[in-house]
Parts: structure tokens; sequence; C-alpha cells
């Protein structure tokens, strides 16, 4: 067992491919996670819903939930998966837990979920009492933090 496989010298974590435990975590078809660029550009697909109004099972821009939002965005990034609210995330197939985040990755609460970008949270936010919109907000707004999740890109070859 190697850290560098391919003879590459540097300070990267060559393992993080693996969540940093090779031993535990394969990888059989190589680095299936998305890149911090595809994460960036999920990000910037998020941003396109900023100000768009909460609606409690909306999906569209007339009105969205929490996890209309996600899956919208996912998709109209190129990384499709099957709709799941909250209390259904992650699909069996298309997400991996990582212990930290990065840019795109979605952050799931107990009744809440949304987009990490830069330590905060690209949500629709807001309740059928109070409704609110799409917006940029703090990681402490919703609790404790349930997990963050990475797209897996290979999830259509398993």
């Amino acid at each position: 067992l190697t850290p560098d496989p391919i003879g590459l010298k540097g300070g990267m974590n060559l393992f993080a491919y693996a969540e940093a435990n090779p031993v535990m975590n394969i990888d059989p078809w190589g680095l299936e996670t998305i890149s911090l660029q595809e994460g960036q550009r999920i990000v910037e697909k998020a941003k396109g819903w900023l100000g768009v109004a909460y609606l409690s099972g909306g999906s569209t821009s007339k009105g969205v939930d929490c996890s209309h939002l996600v899956n919208n965005v996912y998709v109209a990034a190129g990384f499709p998966y099957s709709y799941r609210m909250t209390s259904g995330f992650p699909p069996p197939d298309n997400f991996k837990k990582v212990p930290s985040p990065q840019e795109g990755d979605v952050i799931l609460y107990s009744s809440h979920m949304g987009i990490y970008t830069s330590g905060k949270i690209i949500s629709a936010q807001g309740t059928p009492q109070k409704p609110d919109k799409v917006r940029i907000g703090e990681l402490s707004w919703f609790g404790t933090i349930q997990g963050y999740y990475r797209y897996d890109k290979d999830c259509d070859q398993k």
C-alpha cells in the first residue's frame, strides 16, 4: 500500500479519494467524487436561485423548498440523482459521506439541507408558516450538521 503509486511528489493527500483511510475505504474506479472545480460549478448554479421564494413542496423558480433546490441545482450542473426529501437523503448510490466539506457538497441537518460554499450554506429557507427565500446563510442556523455529502460521478456505472 503506497500513497504515491504513480510517482507524484508534493504535499497533496493522495489518499483523499478514499476519505484519508485507504485500508477501510476503497475506490476501485479511481477518483470517483466530484472535483473542487465541479463543486464550484454547483455553487454557481445554486447562486442562480438566490432570491427565489421558499415554498414547501415547491420545485420551480416560482417557489422551491430545500430538497428540491439541491436536486434542481445538481441536475442543472450535470450531476443528476433521483429526487429525495431531506428525510430520505442521501440516495444510496449517488453520494458519499465525507469528513469535511468542499465547495458544492450537500450539507444535511435533521430537517434541512443545502449546498456548502465558503463556510456558509445556500438553501431555501423558511417554513409553511413563515416563508422566506433562497439565500446564503450561516451553517449554525439549522442546528447540528448530520453530515457532508459529495456526489459520486460513477454512480451510473455501478
